[in-house]
């Protein structure tokens, strides 16, 4: 199996890709860090708050007898 995950945060170059790759169970996976997401600041504390967004995709190989579609 394959395993794409493309997060778009506002700094990708503050994410440890290796770290992220490490929490997924299976597959060979690829991860891409993109510009995005949004901060917003706390107008009470003056702190941001971190949205970042994520899309996975999983590929698998339906030739390999070990998964089966139900069509």
């Amino acid at each position: 199996m394959r395993v794409n995950v493309t997060i778009g945060i506002n700094k990708p170059d503050l994410v440890n890709s290796m770290r992220v790759a490490k929490e997924l169970p299976r597959g060979k996976v690829k991860i891409s860090v993109v510009k995005g997401g949004l901060n917003i600041q706390d107008a009470a504390t003056g702190k941001d708050h971190i949205v970042a967004t994520a899309g996975i995709e999983a590929f698998i190989d339906l030739k390999n007898k070990k998964y089966k579609s139900k069509n």
